[in-house]
């Protein structure tokens, strides 16, 4: 899948330097994982949110975020919580721009273990934190490597009171 077909990848930069993944929650919101703004070393401010474009650092809708807002159980040294809404000014819904669906009915109550997930991003550009992408592996995104990630239905309840 490419941007251009579903309108779903958002790259979020400070300057040059392409630092996490997001997700498009409503023309304001977006999901991400906590660590991307404080690591328990590092407190991040603002980020630019590159929206549509099938390349990181051109085309698309660039917007800069307003608010960050963490899970307030984050915890950086374990990263329980991961998960953070960024909130950004309006962005028009286009054949390359679009929210996801948040899970609902039968799904809130799945576990999804042992289920194989699918990841989209820009490609091999290098190895690193996507989306809701809590870590991964030395080898990165090397097939047989693990990564873990922060189940969004366990937030769903903490994710519906901020969009």
């Amino acid at each position: 899948m490419c941007v251009s077909q579903a309108g779903l990848l958002i790259d979020l930069t400070v300057g040059a330097t392409s630092v996490c993944g997001a997700t498009l929650l409503s023309n304001t919101k977006l999901v991400t994982a906590a660590h991307c703004w404080f690591d328990g070393r590092y407190q991040g401010e603002r980020v630019t949110a590159v929206l549509g474009s099938t390349t990181l650092f051109s085309g698309g809708v660039r917007v800069q975020s307003s608010q960050i807002e963490m899970h307030q159980n984050y915890n950086p040294n374990n990263l329980n919580n991961d998960i953070a809404i960024v909130t950004i000014p309006f962005v028009a819904y286009s054949n390359t721009i679009n929210h996801v669906t948040l899970p609902s009915s039968f799904l809130l109550w799945m576990t999804f273990e042992g289920n194989w997930a699918q990841l989209a991003g820009f490609g091999v550009t290098h190895d690193g934190t996507v989306g809701v992408t809590s870590f991964h592996a030395g080898g990165g995104c090397t097939i047989g490597f693990p990564g873990g990630y922060a189940r969004v239905t366990s937030f769903m309840s903490w994710i519906e009171a901020r969009v």
